[in-house]
């Protein structure tokens, strides 16, 4: 429910797999074929050996390769870090409704009101221990995440019902109809057949 880049997050793990399982298949092939890890070791040793001259070699005036792709990779992380720092938490909104009504105006609605309205619903509905009520853009559209936690031997779908009444009256009170997200939690029941739904 947040701005995070799915795609990159995918694509790190799919990168980041990779990496790991062909350092595992590499491991495992010098592990069992001795031809292998001879030649590994000719070879390393050779690596080893002409590394210092490589990499006090400067390449540009008096700095070296080394210098240059460490600097190189301290760059491309920070920018990473920052990048994410900003975007995260950018999904959060404290409005739900902001939709122009032609030439009469605009309506908007902050957060306050369903919380307030949802709070006073299942506050006092036995079923709960407890609610919070947030709300994030999903793709752009203000979308109400209700999130409760029920009494233990509290079903699911008994908890699913009484809160989508409750977004129902919520909806004709506003007089429009606003997506949400409930996640139940907590229980023994719930927590066996936890669900979300959108509603």
């Amino acid at each position: 429910m947040n701005s995070s880049n799915r795609g990159a997050n995918r694509l790190l793990l799919i990168v980041t797999g990779l990496i790991l399982l062909a350092a595992g298949a590499a491991a495992l092939v010098m592990a069992g074929a001795p031809a292998v890890r001879s030649g590994f070791r000719s070879t390393a040793g050779d690596v080893t050996r002409s590394a210092p001259a490589w990499i006090a070699d400067p390449a540009v005036g008096r700095v070296s390769w080394l210098t240059i792709a460490v600097g190189a990779v301290a760059v491309v992380l920070a920018v990473l870090l920052i990048a994410f720092v900003v975007r995260h938490g950018r999904g959060h909104t404290s409005r739900v409704v902001d939709a122009a009504n032609g030439a009469e105006g605009r309506t908007l609605v902050d957060l306050g009101v369903p919380r307030a309205l949802l709070d006073e619903e299942l506050s006092d509905r036995d079923e709960f221990v407890a609610t919070r009520i947030s709300a994030y853009r999903v793709k752009g559209v203000p979308t109400l995440k209700v999130s409760v936690q029920c009494r233990r031997g509290v079903s699911p779908a008994d908890a699913t019902r009484i809160v989508t009444e409750a977004l129902d009256g919520l909806d004709g009170l506003l007089g429009r109809s606003l997506p949400a997200m409930v996640q139940l939690s907590g229980g023994f029941r719930s927590r066996t057949a936890a669900r979300a739904r959108l509603t």
